[in-house]
């Protein structure tokens, strides 16, 4: 969660806590605001995409029939009031997702959150996770890129199915994911840096930098 508002991407803030000697995950809630003429908090209405689009969540993942990337996308289009600044955040999102090795960006892990209005916006990202430090969890991918499942399968022509078939959508495209890996991969070292120096230390942080360096050079080989 830190290293993707590290890299640009609205996430809350997240902390380990300890309780005694007992480690806890800290999220801040971002679906509260302060009502100050009413003096109290107020809940944000927060709808995943799989509610959104009426699809149970025991079938979140698109394998088991759920929402892919394409239908995510037309639901932006269809339902956001930002349509195409949302539209860009989601692909950053799949990048990064892929770039850390989360196989789990399930339907139920992106939202609309409704902060003022009838219509909704993208909401910040959360339950990001590298879980392909996890040997026992499937590498299989919750949503297809380009048609693939497999993280290693999926090249430059797999990502330029995800943007219209133009060449401005391309460039654009391959500017996003190099920019992308570039940031994440320097945030990530910056970022087990700056936790050492809070006493948190664990062998899994090298193995995200290895998942990140392996998947930067993958994503951006053939630019």
């Amino acid at each position: 969660m830190r290293l993707a508002a590290a890299v640009g991407i609205e996430a809350p803030q997240a902390d380990i806590r300890y309780a005694g000697e007992t480690p806890y995950y800290l999220v801040a809630r971002y679906d509260r605001v302060f009502d100050e003429k009413a003096g109290r908090v107020k809940r944000l209405h927060q709808e995943d995409f799989c509610q959104a689009l009426g699809i149970m969540p025991d079938i979140k993942y698109e394998r088991e029939g759920g929402p892919g990337v394409e239908k995510c996308q037309e639901l932006l289009r269809a339902r956001s009031a930002r349509p195409a600044v949302d539209q860009l955040s989601f692909l950053e999102r799949l990048i990064f997702n892929y770039l850390i090795g989360n196989a789990d960006a399930h339907a139920r892990n992106f939202s609309f959150l409704y902060k003022s209005g009838h219509k909704p916006e993208l909401a910040p990202a959360y339950d990001l996770l590298s879980t392909a430090v996890y040997p026992d969890l499937s590498s299989k991918m919750a949503m297809k890129i380009g048609g693939t499942y497999k993280p290693n399968d999926v090249f430059l022509r797999h990502w330029h199915r995800l943007v219209p078939d133009t060449a401005a959508a391309r460039r654009n495209l391959e500017k996003q994911m190099q920019e992308t890996a570039k940031a994440c991969l320097e945030k990530a070292e910056s970022l087990k840096s700056d936790l050492e120096k809070e006493d948190i230390r664990s062998p899994v942080f090298d193995e995200i930098l290895a998942v990140i360096a392996k998947r930067s050079e993958h994503l951006t080989d053939g630019f």
